[in-house]
């Protein structure tokens, strides 16, 4: 089964689709104009090595073109990941994405997801989560993390990989939503790409450059015998040409890369500020460009109540750790942003049908 947020096909009315967490500042108009000047390149094969997108990718990131492996998708990077590395058991800091799970079970690997965030302080526990790895194993992590928005520090994670070398394991990191934190410096681990062997990072243009259509995801690691095996395990021409062509655009876009993240902060900065006080609410801060929110009531009925306002948002299916009082809602534009705030305030929301 599939836990995805996104799913607006399945109503007929316009919605608000606050499911998904996608940059409410959409495409890029200098890659809509890219796209529109080069439509001709679509009758032509994609280079099967694509060298230019790796290109544009490593300048990008700053780390060697050699460190890429492309994708379709991010899901298509975990999968060939899990798939090649010769570890039996995986160890997944939970909650987390329903995918990585679905990875160790098409691979055949035994999983464990290890619930390391602490409600109450609103962090992961990573000495925690440490104690419960064993040796020879796969670690997943994502950061930040996928459902709470939580980053986790770059130092807590070089924490993780330092006593992972001694024992074997191998790291894969997702950082989807990395740039959403507006501070890499603080949460991403590329900079120590090149220290560790023992590291995947996993990125993706879906989430901060609002192109899930295009599916184009890269994982970057210096382990270089992962990297020809995940190669092999690819399919020729899985990328098209409209991800080689945005790759040319949106990494050296620096006024909707600005624009984004000042909109993020300000936006997840008025969501947060309204919603933090509200009786029937707790709102988790977060690092990305989406929040966790825990409720009174069930998610499920949140949900319906909330579509007969055209208003769709995440529940916790396929979140382990997770129960069904909590709900997800995205980040987006200030006038969508203020009509969610306004019905997870309305008090009918919250009052039992029959007390109506």
């Amino acid at each position: 089964m599939n836990f995805h947020g996104g799913n607006i096909y399945d109503y007929d009315n316009e919605i608000i689709d606050f499911s998904s967490n996608i940059n409410p500042l959409g495409v890029s108009e200098k890659l809509k104009y890219e796209i529109s000047k080069r439509i001709d390149e679509v009758s032509k094969y994609p280079d099967i090595k694509y060298s230019k997108l790796k290109s544009n990718i490593s300048k990008y990131l700053n780390v060697d073109k050699s460190n890429i492996t492309v994708g379709n998708g991010a899901v298509d990077i975990i999968y060939r990941a899990v798939i090649c590395l010769p570890q039996k058991k995986a160890f997944i800091m939970a909650p987390a994405f329903s995918e990585y799970r679905k990875a160790c079970e098409i691979s055949n690997k035994e999983y464990f997801e290890i619930p390391s965030f602490d409600f109450d302080k609103n962090y992961f526990d990573i000495d925690f989560f440490k104690s419960k790895i064993e040796d020879n194993s796969i670690i997943i992590i994502c950061n930040p993390n996928n459902p709470t928005g939580v980053g986790i520090k770059n130092t807590d994670i070089e924490s993780i990989v330092e006593i992972s070398e001694k024992k074997g394991n191998f790291i894969i990191i997702d950082e989807a939503f990395m740039e959403f934190t507006c501070d890499e410096a603080k949460f991403s681990f590329i900079s120590n790409i090149k220290k560790y062997n023992n590291v995947l990072i996993i990125r993706a243009v879906t989430k901060f450059f609002g192109l899930p259509g295009i599916r184009l995801g890269y994982g970057i690691s210096s382990n270089y015998k992962l990297n020809e095996k995940m190669e092999y395990f690819s399919k020729p021409w899985d990328i098209n040409t409209f991800a080689v062509i945005a790759s040319d655009v949106i990494f050296n876009d620096i006024d909707y890369i600005e624009k984004s993240k000042k909109w993020i902060i300000d936006e997840r900065e008025f969501i947060y500020n309204s919603l933090s006080n509200e009786n029937n609410i707790h709102i988790y801060k977060s690092d990305s460009n989406f929040f966790l929110i825990k409720t009174n009531k069930n998610s499920k009925y949140i949900r319906d109540e909330l579509l007969k306002h055209n208003i769709l948002i995440r529940i916790p299916e396929g979140f382990t750790g997770l129960f069904d009082n909590f709900i997800r809602i995205a980040v987006k534009d200030r006038e969508s942003n203020i009509k969610i705030i306004n019905a997870l305030r309305s008090e009918s929301l919250w009052i039992e049908k029959e007390e109506l």
